[in-house]
């Protein structure tokens, strides 16, 4: 029996959705100051993978990761990859959006 293998992820799926999220999610985006939107950070290799793609966020300065990112647009660019991929590839845990598979 031929199983259905699954479509193999790369970097250009990666960055085609978060642009793909950047145009559907309306901003403008809250991110500093007290009462500032929910607000995310990606590990090393899901930002390596979106290094030059223009993705609205803050810096903040300080210990850990300076660059935060709106967690309604991250959502969404996990939700429209994961869909079209059929599982889920971006995952987050504490904040933090991890690439979930070997690309």
């Amino acid at each position: 029996m031929a199983t259905k293998k699954s479509k193999k992820l790369t970097g250009h799926d990666i960055r085609a959705a978060f642009v793909t999220a950047t145009q559907e999610v309306s901003g403008p985006f809250d991110l500093k100051g007290r009462g500032a939107e929910a607000r995310c950070t990606f590990d090393r290799r899901l930002s390596a993978y979106l290094r030059g793609v223009d993705i609205p966020h803050v810096n903040i300065s300080g210990y850990g990761a300076n660059k935060h990112y709106p967690r309604r647009l991250v959502e969404r660019a996990a939700t429209i990859l994961n869909e079209s991929l059929g599982r889920k590839v971006i995952v987050c845990y504490e904040n933090t959006f991890y690439v979930d598979d070997e690309v």
